[in-house]
């Protein structure tokens, strides 16, 4: 089993710049103020059999309400142990991370017990965004489904493209959704991220254009 953990071409741009992450940006006056740290996010799911966003704690995230601020260094990569149908382990690490070990599949652990779908390791990714209309807290979309995969590494690669081809440090702006699509002959759910428009805060842009040759 293969999996593409090594970073994107493109990627290899947002590595020369700061890597603050943005997990307290609430507001577009923040968002045009630069980049500030914190870690209040929320952990959020997606549901391949509902079509339901729910945070761990059981509610209910509405698609297609509001927009959400991206943070471009915040992906994740890695694997998820599964035991009798409950998570028990995490190896991950940022995609954009210089200093990462990326574990290769065949290096996991062994798995103990019979073999099933309700046993084994499965690929993990995850990524962070935060409302940009509200004080809401910030969420942590995580997923080992493989259409969510795809969904969340079209984000990235998306990403990274753009910030391959631009003179400053962009991240997107996106609105969350669904679509259905027919798995095994019955009816599935996917997320969908689409980039509505993309922000670079000037104090960021003008730090990168400086410091950094791109």
């Amino acid at each position: 089993m293969k999996t593409s953990n090594q970073p994107v071409e493109s990627d290899h741009r947002i590595l020369s710049m700061p890597q603050t992450r943005f997990r307290h940006l609430t507001s577009p006056k923040e968002l045009a103020n630069g980049l500030s740290e914190g870690d209040d996010m929320r952990e959020l799911f997606f549901s391949g059999k509902t079509g339901a966003f729910k945070t761990i704690d059981g509610i209910h995230v509405q698609p297609d309400v509001t927009s959400y601020a991206v943070d471009p260094t915040s992906f994740i990569e890695g694997f998820i142990l599964w035991l009798a149908g409950k998570p028990e382990k995490k190896e991950t690490w940022y995609v954009l991370d210089p200093d990462k070990k990326v574990i290769s599949f065949e290096d996991l652990p062994a798995v103990k017990g019979p073999k099933s779908d309700m046993n084994g390791w499965r690929p993990l990714v995850s990524f962070d965004m935060r409302p940009t209309d509200n004080h809401m807290a910030g969420f942590r979309f995580t997923t080992n489904t493989d259409s969510a995969i795809l969904a969340v590494r079209s984000l990235r690669l998306h990403t990274s493209m753009m910030n391959a081809k631009s003179d400053s440090f962009q991240f997107p702006i996106i609105t969350i959704g669904r679509e259905t699509f027919t798995a095994q002959g019955h009816k599935a759910w996917k997320p969908i991220f689409n980039v509505i428009t993309w922000t670079s805060p000037p104090s960021q842009s003008a730090e990168c254009a400086e410091t950094h040759d791109f």
